[in-house]
């Protein structure tokens, strides 16, 4: 017969509750959603729509919930909020990757601005990344709408 130390007992009926198994496997669940935005990062190789300091004000909470889920033998606790914190470390990291300056050499060129009207097509002649936006009075993409005719509107 398999003998159980009455520490692994009481971890173990931490989980013996319906409700308190479901919600481990969702937190389990929920905690592995930030390997999403890590792939999205991974795929654009930009971290520019993270918030790296909302997932650093996570951290602690996610490390205090974990060691007072182990000090009180509540498994239910401990392990979604395990899950969470290696999550969010990774997600951090990653992030933290991509904002590091990189050479030159290895840096992806930018694309070219195109603007396609009707059989008309305008190159903004400037790159996408160091164009100035829309408020800009004299940006590339101004100035290339203001080059386009326009009809004139249909009267009827």
């Amino acid at each position: 017969m398999l003998r159980v130390s009455a520490t692994t007992h009481l971890l173990i009926a931490s989980l013996n509750s319906p409700v308190a198994t479901a919600a481990a496997l969702w937190g389990v669940i929920m905690a592995v959603a930030p390997a999403l935005q890590v792939y999205r990062m991974m795929r654009t190789k930009s971290s520019r729509d993270v918030s790296i300091g909302y997932f650093l004000l996570l951290l602690p909470g996610f490390l205090l919930w974990v060691l007072h889920g182990l000090l009180n033998r509540d498994l239910a606790l401990a392990i979604p909020n395990a899950v969470s914190l290696a999550s969010a470390l990774i997600l951090v990291a990653v992030a933290t990757y991509y904002r590091l300056p990189r050479s030159s050499s290895t840096a992806v060129p930018p694309q070219r601005a195109q603007l396609t009207y009707g059989q008309n097509s305008v190159s903004s002649g400037a790159e996408t990344e160091a164009s100035p936006g829309p408020s800009a009075p004299d940006g590339p993409i101004r100035r290339a709408l203001s080059s386009i005719k326009r009809a004139p509107p249909d009267s009827a």
